[in-house]
């Protein structure tokens, strides 16, 4: 649902909240938190995805696209120095993040 779930993200959020809701209640990982939070943003529920980013992923992982949707996140928030300290890290992985993605951290 991994790929599901971001790619409903931008087009059908409520269907991307659902079906992360269900990968959540599958197995209960950060990275299926983060992909959660990711919904709830796409959704315009940016207060919700900071408390699931702040209670399951924050200081969890360190893989890449969890770290981008948590600075999504941060910066839904208004959270700018949040922001600048996982931009710096996301740009020293742009090599594994592909240079599409590696736009989007620039634009943060």
């Amino acid at each position: 649902n991994t790929y599901l779930i971001e790619l409903h993200a931008d087009t059908d959020p409520e269907k991307a909240v659902s079906l992360a809701e269900a990968e959540v209640n599958a197995r209960a990982t950060p990275e299926t938190y983060h992909l959660l939070a990711l919904a709830q943003l796409s959704n315009g529920d940016a207060a919700s995805a900071l408390n699931t980013i702040q209670e399951f992923v924050d200081g969890k992982t360190s893989e890449p696209m969890a770290l981008l949707h948590t600075a999504m996140v941060y910066k839904a928030n208004g959270m700018k120095k949040e922001v600048k300290a996982l931009k710096n890290e996301l740009l020293e992985a742009a090599f594994e993040l592909g240079p599409v993605v590696t736009k989007k951290v620039e634009a943060l």
